[in-house]
């Protein structure tokens, strides 16, 4: 299911008294997109091991988690009492981390879903990040070598950082409840995902014109997020990163 969002920053203690439970509410893992765009909530679905954001392309970035609920239902125990153990989630806390867990920001992301007890699977679909909060911490993050994120744009520069992401919610019951952090590994590059088709080669220009053309080009779910784009899908809105053609074109890793 796809499920609301807003984007807030962090306030101070924002659900601290949630407890934590190891065993019962947790996240599998980062869900990919299906063919027709979906997000999966069974738990043998293709997940993301290690995501990819082409700031070229994209100034936000989207997570997939997979929540599941492990807890008992209290109808079982209770047969004429209401169900306390579905989960109702509220959002999530995300970490913004160096790869040497180096902490340089935490946000809190408003994401609605519920999730039943007994094994019950929920995915969700939420902003984890974008290009504002980001830019903040690139030269800590990368450890000195990028300080914004046209330096990304400039070479063809890649910074690797982490993701912490903790699902927190309410039962039925009126607990309140969060999942373990769950660490997702992002790369950062600009232009990177871009690929150029030998179809948009222009033999009379000498070079690839992927703002012209008739082919039918399909299109990723997320453009710019973990899968390779056709330069013709992005040619036309964006020049700059996808295009050959136009004097505009600064793609660094072209």
């Amino acid at each position: 299911m796809r499920t609301r969002h807003l984007f807030f920053a962090a306030a101070a203690v924002l659900l601290a008294s949630c407890a934590e439970n190891r065993s019962s509410f947790y996240i599998q893992d980062n869900k990919a997109p299906t063919d027709d765009c979906t997000i999966p909530s069974d738990k043998g679905a293709a997940f993301i091991g290690k995501g990819i954001w082409d700031l070229g392309l994209t100034a936000t970035y989207h997570v997939h988690p997979l929540v599941v609920n492990q807890m008992s239902s209290s109808v079982k125990l209770n047969p004429v009492s209401a169900e306390t153990s579905i989960v109702l989630v509220e959002g999530a806390w995300v970490t913004l981390e160096s790869v040497d867990e180096v902490e340089y920001t935490k946000i809190f992301v408003a994401s609605t879903a519920s999730v039943e007890p007994e094994g019950g699977t929920t995915s969700m679909d939420f902003e984890a990040m974008n290009e504002f909060y980001l830019s903040q911490f690139l030269p800590g993050l990368s450890g000195g070598t990028v300080n914004s994120v046209d330096d990304l744009r400039a070479e063809p520069k890649t910074v690797d950082i982490i993701l912490k992401i903790q699902i927190v919610g309410k039962t039925t019951g009126g607990s309140s409840i969060k999942t373990p952090s769950y660490l997702f590994p992002l790369k950062l590059c600009a232009g990177c995902l871009v690929y150029f088709t030998p179809e948009a080669w222009d033999e009379e220009a000498a070079t690839f014109n992927c703002h012209s053309t008739t082919s039918a080009v399909g299109s990723p779910c997320m453009l710019g997020q973990d899968k390779d784009v056709d330069c013709r899908t992005c040619g036309g809105n964006n020049p700059s990163m996808c295009d050959p053609s136009m004097p505009t074109f600064s793609n660094p890793w072209f």
